[in-house]
């Protein structure tokens, strides 16, 4: 039997000064452990997303678009939030492809999977677009806030 592993220490990140976008999707605790590590590991070089799902559920991330595909066996939600980081006056909001729109708290609803239909299953694919007049004194890598996804039943 494969031994779990419980000591990441080993693990080197190169710095290239660049913000980086790691998603973690598991079904164990020690999902939520590795990104602690690698978040600790990095100065917080790495944007860490660490999700443990009750079933299948898969987030991609590409630039200004974040996509949910749920293949769980239960119905879920997805909430997309945005935070300006602190002096930053930029505003975002979210919209959303696949005919889904958000409901009164936010959330956008994805049906549970289907046994042997995979490329049937629900998704939504959120944009973040940025409004406001950025300031003078960002450089080319600045970070201008914080995109979180929230997966609820």
């Amino acid at each position: 039997m494969e031994q779990i592993k419980l000591d990441y220490s080993d693990i080197h990140f190169a710095d290239n000064g660049k913000l980086k976008l790691l998603i973690i999707v598991g079904t164990r605790p020690e999902i939520i452990r590795l990104a602690a590590v690698i978040n600790k590991k990095t100065n917080g070089a790495y944007l860490v997303a660490a999700i443990n799902t009750l079933g299948v559920l898969y987030i991609v991330e590409n630039g200004n678009t974040v996509k949910v595909t749920n293949h769980s066996n239960v119905d879920v939600k997805a909430t997309f939030t945005y935070a300006a980081e602190s002096g930053n006056t930029l505003t975002g909001a979210f919209t959303y492809d696949n005919s889904k729109t958000a409901d009164s708290t936010g959330a956008v609803s994805l049906a549970k999977g289907v046994e042997g239909q995979v490329n049937a299953a629900d998704y939504v694919t959120a944009t973040l677009k940025l409004s406001g007049t950025p300031s003078n004194t960002m450089t080319d890598f600045t970070k201008v806030g914080t995109i979180t996804v929230k997966i609820t039943k």
